[in-house]
């Protein structure tokens, strides 16, 4: 089990993700798991920091933990409260230029992990990532 905590800005995003490939690539999991869990984890960093925190900044802790074939990465803030599991993916099928911004990446998130949990403790958003291998 490795863990990190980071600064919510985007500046801070790459430190983030080599992080995350750092300890995945040491650890030995296949590159194209590594490629589905750092793309979710990008997707739910920028959400965590674009709409959790804004403009105030905040803290993003990283719980990354390998075990063998099954990878979780849990992401923690202290925005407000935000379950990603309750918006629906874009139903209507448009094309790109007249769809309207947002829930892509959360639909992006759900196809790249075999489970996704979110929970609110106390002043926390906790939501776990698993994939396995």
């Amino acid at each position: 089990m490795s863990e990190k905590i980071f600064e919510a800005e985007i500046p801070h995003l790459p430190q983030m993700l080599k992080w995350i490939r750092s300890e995945l690539k040491s650890d030995q999991v296949p590159e194209s798991i590594q490629k589905k869990m750092e793309l979710a984890a990008e997707e739910a960093l920028v959400n965590i920091i674009n709409h959790a925190y804004r403009s105030k900044g905040g803290k993003i802790f990283l719980d990354l933990n390998v075990e063998p074939g099954k990878v979780e990465l849990v992401v923690v803030d202290q925005g407000p409260a935000f379950n990603p599991l309750h918006h629906s993916a874009p139903r209507e099928v448009v094309p790109l230029h007249e769809r309207e911004i947002g829930g892509l990446g959360i639909l992006l998130m759900k196809e790249c992990m075999d489970e996704i949990h979110y929970q609110r403790k106390g002043k926390d958003n906790r939501l776990k990532m698993v994939i396995e291998y």
